[in-house]
């Protein structure tokens, strides 16, 4: 197979890069890189990734070849999928921008590599751009980590993110993002910024499942926190009480809301977190999919892909006024309001329209990852 841009692409990346890799968890970051990799986008892969200290001095088994056992960092090499991979215990801040860029410096010799692209996903981590003075560097700037309620506590972490950005938005020659809301945060008069939305891991799948049953469900599949509207929620579950609600995924919030709510409810249920192979099966049932969630700064941040994974079964689709419903509208239900959630989820229960359905499944065969990465790898050899 011809690779498509003939350089290096060295790949920063949110901590504990592998350990998601191997448990096949399913994020943006993630599946750029399998995209890079399986389709030899790039000459070759340098994944550089942040773990905590033992882990560099006690290394795990894995498939991967030790290349160099560092004080700070190892070097792996991956045969299977011909990636090499850096990880290091050095603190994010003025730390890591000191000595990162000597070890990714001393790499690329020993690698033999000239040439490179630096890609970097981790707004942490985004003053290497100061010090690796690639041919071109590109910034992911995917959600806006400034308003995550993971971080908003964290003083240290809070005041290297809006640095991350503030540096991104003024070195980045390239910025990517999956919401209009981060691309107004950093857009400038000279910057390049393009909007590259997230799509569906699940395979496109065209088939008459459950739109004719009469025990309809409705389903939500994502963690479970703070960002749901549980007051929406009760609402659509008391107005429509022979209509099943089954919610999957981890429930993370602090308090015993989500849980008093499915108590007082018979017809919803939470089956909890499930494996994504699994996630399939259940959307099949799904006579709807569901996004119930409050519109605000941080929900406008995020770019939902549950709703990618609802669109390719090509299911009806009820969703608040977040990204990407915003700017689906045509091939999804939006719901602004408690009285139109209420009306767009009747309505998506009654759907019986093959044009719409495929139209949901044509838009998402424009609109997988290798196609979007593709399509940056252009970008980055412009």
């Amino acid at each position: 197979m011809k690779t498509l841009i003939q350089k290096c692409l060295i790949y920063v990346t949110p901590h504990n890069w592998y350990d998601h890799v191997l448990t096949g968890q399913i994020n943006r970051p993630l599946k750029f890189a399998e995209q890079f990799y399986n389709h030899n986008l790039f000459s070759n892969l340098l994944i550089v990734n942040r773990l905590r200290p033992s882990r560099i001095f006690f290394i795990k088994e894995s498939c991967r070849q030790l290349l160099i056992k560092g004080v700070l960092f190892n070097l792996f090499f991956d045969k299977k999928n011909q990636v090499y991979y850096m990880e290091h215990c050095i603190p994010f801040g003025k730390l890591e921008e000191t000595i990162l860029p000597w070890i990714i410096k001393y790499i690329l010799k020993k690698i033999k590599q000239k040439n490179y692209f630096l890609w970097v996903c981790d707004p942490k981590s985004a003053g290497l751009m100061l010090k690796l003075k690639s041919i071109n560097n590109l910034f992911d700037a995917y959600d806006d980590w400034s308003l995550s309620p993971f971080y908003n506590k964290k003083k240290r972490h809070m005041k290297y993110i809006n640095r991350g950005y503030l540096i991104a938005k003024n070195n980045a020659k390239l910025i990517i993002t999956n919401t209009i809301h981060m691309k107004e945060k950093l857009l400038t008069k000279t910057n390049k910024i393009e909007l590259i939305s997230n799509t569906s891991s699940l395979k496109i799948e065209d088939k008459d499942t459950n739109q004719h049953n009469d025990n309809k469900i409705v389903g939500y599949i994502g963690n479970i926190h703070e960002r749901l509207d549980l007051d929406l929620i009760k609402s659509i579950a008391e107005h429509f009480p022979n209509v099943k609600f089954i919610f999957i995924g981890k429930n993370n919030y602090q308090s015993n809301y989500f849980e008093k709510l499915v108590n007082n409810c018979s017809n919803i249920d939470f089956i909890g977190p499930r494996d994504y192979k699994e996630i399939p099966s259940y959307i099949e049932k799904f006579d709807v999919g569901i996004v119930p969630h409050l519109v605000n700064e941080y929900t406008l941040s995020q770019d939902s892909m549950k709703i990618y994974d609802y669109l390719a079964y090509g299911k009806p689709i009820v969703a608040t006024k977040i990204p990407p419903a915003d700017i689906l509208a045509e091939i999804i239900y939006v719901g602004n309001t408690k009285k139109q959630f209420i009306e767009k989820l009747d309505q998506a229960l009654c759907e019986n329209n093959d044009e719409l359905k495929n139209r949901r499944l044509i838009f998402m065969k424009k609109n997988t990852w290798r196609k979007k990465a593709e399509y940056i790898c252009k970008l980055l050899e412009d």
